[in-house]
């Protein structure tokens, strides 16, 4: 076998072994504030995944919402009752990427409903309402405590997001390591090749 053939078919070797990298991996997350579910799409780098499909099922395959994201590769949509949501982003070149939203993660929006048919403030559950030394009960604190705990909470949502894309951006180790371990697959097949000549 010829020298050119060898390379070709480490060449191919290579390209076949290779195993699937994350370097532009797509990243989606979703949270429920205010009875609706905001999702942020992003890929490793910070970059927003602009005009993606955005689909969420519920827990049956039945599709509840599907839209597509803004400049900002973010995509809101309202939920009626809480439920297990399994949202799928599919971005552009066939990125693809999905997060599982459980009941329990939209339950602010059920105490809404709730608090709609027993005159509670939204948030609040039946039995929970702060009472007064009078025995009347102040709705208005209660939906003052609500809204302050939205807008805090909303808050910490992005907070946490912001630090889950500086933690997936590939650091320069790791891009130092991968050229690293393409090098040393050189070397070794060159190695390979001058005690085969001599």
């Amino acid at each position: 076998m010829n020298r050119w053939a060898r390379a070709v078919l480490c060449v191919a070797f290579l390209l076949l072994t290779v195993v699937p990298v994350s370097a532009h991996k797509v990243n989606i997350y979703a949270y429920e504030e205010g009875g609706k579910i905001h999702t942020e799409s992003y890929f490793v780098d910070g970059t927003p995944a602009r005009d993606s499909q955005v689909t969420a099922y519920d827990g049956k395959g039945k599709v509840v919402a599907e839209g597509r994201t803004d400049d900002e590769g973010v995509f809101v949509f309202p939920v009626e009752h809480p439920e297990n949501l399994r949202i799928v982003l599919e971005a552009s070149m066939g990125h693809r990427n999905e997060i599982l939203l459980s009941a329990a993660d939209t339950v602010s929006s059920e105490a809404g409903s709730m608090s709609q048919q027993g005159n509670n403030p939204p948030g609040v559950k039946s039995g929970s309402l702060y009472s007064a030394p009078d025995g009347s009960r102040d709705t208005s604190l209660n939906r003052a405590v609500e809204r302050a705990l939205d807008r805090r909470l909303g808050s910490m949502n992005e907070s946490i997001l912001k630090i889950e894309r500086a933690m997936e951006k590939p650091s320069l180790s790791k891009v130092l390591g991968g050229l690293g371990y393409i090098i040393g697959l050189a070397g070794a097949f060159l190695w390979g090749l001058s005690r085969k000549r001599s």
